[in-house]
């Protein structure tokens, strides 16, 4: 099935990226190009690009900036980009009239992947970002928002709390 071809190629990347290479595991060496810091730091522990290869451009930008936004230098900026792909979102594949998915875009993310989304939720410090998080997998599972009124209320909410750090530049 594919979950577990999923899961074998998941298993297999695993692998390769935990070999030893002198003092310390590849997974621990950070590499601009190869594994950037800022997707790596996060609490679950699983690199964003493990979710965010499935959710295509909109949604998966979405989640990769809200997922590292406290490892780079501009946290609000991050958080704003990731307000603009989510509203590019809606603009463009969802039914303006019942919010719900166009048949030609579809989500075919895999029960492991799924797993993980619901690992950074879990992990999620911060209740505005935690709430987004909540709206895309909801989005992958319902193919379209279920409660617009309450998806709005979130966005203007994770853009307020983007607002609160501005003038803030993380250090590395």
């Amino acid at each position: 099935s594919k979950t577990n071809t999923t899961k074998e190629r998941l298993r297999t990347y695993n692998s390769r990226n935990n070999k030893k290479k002198g003092n310390y595991t590849m997974s621990e060496q950070f590499d601009p190009v190869n594994k950037p810091k800022q997707y790596n730091k996060n609490k679950c522990g699983i690199e964003t690009i493990e979710v965010t290869r499935y959710l295509g451009c909109d949604l998966g930008n979405a989640w990769k900036y809200m997922s590292r936004y406290m490892f780079k230098k501009k946290p609000k900026e991050d958080l704003e980009k990731a307000v603009w792909y989510l509203e590019d979102f809606i603009y463009n594949f969802l039914y303006q009239n019942d919010w719900t998915l166009i048949p030609e875009f579809s989500f075919h993310v895999p029960t492991l992947v799924k797993e993980y989304m619901q690992k950074f939720i879990d992990f999620e410090e911060r209740p505005e970002v935690q709430r987004m998080f909540k709206h895309i997998l909801s989005i992958i599972n319902n193919e379209g928002i279920i409660d617009k009124e309450l998806f709005d209320y979130d966005l203007k909410n994770l853009l307020l709390y983007a607002q609160t750090l501005d003038g803030i530049e993380i250090v590395d």
